[in-house]
């Protein structure tokens, strides 16, 4: 059509990475209530209804919203009598109109309020337990020990960061790190929390030299240094590989000028990761380097950039003859792609596998007003629901990911997915506490004040790490296997 095979049209692309969005969370909650009918203590009861109103307020609207995407994706044949297509959408109107609608939401919300949860939980192969015996005496004996012993307690041990690789972690295997997770966490012990800092650490104990390791993995471990990453360039938005900033050889080393934007903490910053062309007679993707920073040498400058939020959290960064010595170059000049994709590797998985953490309070939040009779918000109980349903939803993706991993199966969709929808939920969430709060998100101080903050600051979920909108285009092209936009030159 136009030129183009029909699925190269980004519309196209964002209707079906939508469509496995809301199938593999469908596909989660159910695969979730068919585990907790299959548990039979009396105590179980209350988590599978739970676990049944979750599959239902996701699973039968996926459906129903699939099977007329199913029909927008195939054009005017969809809408013909001689296709399947109208079965599909017949019988998810149907199940929709029978077991759906506002009913399994608002019975997520009243079994939530009453104190109904669904704990995580996986069937972990035997030799769980013997790791478990020895992991649960390291973890009283750290739980012991005051804040800083813990924290050295942690770094000679490993514990600190179990996946990463001797002698920084353990090398431990999925198995190995979900023991970890639930001795640590029944032992109140709780890890450093890293960030940028442990995304570029570990692209250096992946990519840099002895000597660089050496010189700052342990400082960032302790946290007396903290890192950014110096990736995001102006007119180039998502995409990290168009890269303008300059990096001339010089006696000793590199000269670099140019700028890099949307650099998140850098004014707090001893040292960035940053890419900078070496080769600008390469292709776009060859030609560039990655090279370690000292934002406190002459010639950088922070300039901290105001959001909608007011605050400051990300920056311009200028490089005006800013020296980078040859032994700060991670990896080989003019080989920096691969590094750089070590590194966003390292932060969309670390995007990717959360399930709201950073709104911790938002749902218990959302569940108080509702239940208070709010009469600001139409159906305020049913819409909660489905947000709580969202919740689950973003949980279980991610226990999927880690059942696959304990099965030594390879990566499934679950990355990408719960980054995307980690953002809309964010959104969704703010709007309906705004809805809730009513007129007293207009004030400027106070609780209102506060929810009117997360309303502007849920947006940037759909921004950083790479937007929603490219997002979907992974999806579709890396999951899916549609092919790649056109490119022009």
């Amino acid at each position: 059509q136009f030129g183009r095979t029909i699925a190269t049209f980004q519309a196209v692309k964002h209707h079906c990475a939508n469509m496995l969005v809301g199938a593999e969370s469908g596909v989660a909650a159910v695969w979730d209530a068919a585990r907790a009918a299959a548990e039979d203590s009396s105590a179980d009861e209350a988590q599978f209804r739970l676990s049944a109103a979750v599959a239902a307020s996701l699973a039968f609207p996926a459906y129903a919203r699939n099977a007329e995407l199913n029909i927008q994706v195939h054009g005017g044949i969809g809408f013909t009598w001689e296709h399947d297509a109208h079965l599909h959408l017949r019988r998810a109107l149907v199940s929709a109109a029978l077991f759906g609608g506002d009913a399994p939401p608002r019975d997520v919300f009243e079994r939530t309020a009453a104190g109904a949860t669904r704990e995580n939980s996986l069937d972990l192969p035997p030799e769980a337990e013997e790791l478990r015996t020895r992991v649960r005496a390291d973890a009283a004996e750290i739980a012991a020990l005051d804040d800083k012993a813990q924290r050295d307690k942690l770094l000679e041990t490993g514990y600190v960061m179990p996946h990463w690789p001797r002698p920084w972690g353990r090398a431990a295997d999925a198995v190995e790190q979900l023991v970890i997770e639930e001795e640590f966490r029944a032992a109140g012990i709780k890890r450093p929390d890293y960030s940028i800092t442990g995304w570029v650490i570990l692209t250096l104990i992946q990519h840099g030299t002895d000597w660089q390791i050496e010189r700052f993995v342990e400082k960032a471990l302790r946290q007396e240094e903290i890192w950014c990453q110096l990736f995001s360039e102006p007119e180039a938005g998502s995409d990290a590989a168009s890269v303008k900033t300059r990096a001339v050889r010089v006696d000793g080393g590199w000269k670099i000028n140019g700028q890099k934007v949307w650099t998140s903490g850098a004014q707090y910053c001893a040292r960035g990761l940053a890419t900078v062309r070496t080769d600008p007679e390469a292709p776009k993707h060859a030609g560039i380097t990655t090279v370690i920073i000292d934002m406190k040498a002459p010639g950088v400058e922070v300039r901290p950039l105001r959001q909608i939020t007011g605050g400051s959290e990300f920056n311009e960064v200028f490089f005006n003859d800013v020296f980078v010595p040859d032994e700060d170059v991670v990896g080989t000049p003019n080989s920096g792609w691969t590094v750089a994709r070590a590194t966003l590797g390292n932060e969309r998985v670390s995007i990717g596998g959360g399930s709201g953490a950073s709104y911790g309070g938002l749902a218990p939040a959302l569940v108080q007003l509702a239940g208070e009779g709010s009469d600001r918000l139409a159906g305020a109980r049913a819409r909660v629901g489905r947000f709580l349903a969202e919740d689950h939803a973003l949980r279980l993706l991610n226990l999927r990911r880690a059942a696959r991993s304990v099965e030594g199966a390879g990566p499934g969709p679950e990355g990408n997915i719960t980054k995307l929808k980690l953002a809309d939920h964010m959104v969704e969430g703010a709007a309906i506490w705004a809805a809730l709060v009513g007129p007293e998100v207009a004030l400027t101080d106070g609780p209102g004040a506060v929810v009117g903050r997360m309303v502007m600051g849920a947006r940037g979920m759909a921004i950083a790490g790479g937007t929603s909108e490219v997002t979907r285009n992974q999806i579709a092209e890396r999951i899916l296997g549609m092919p790649r936009d056109p490119l022009i030159n």
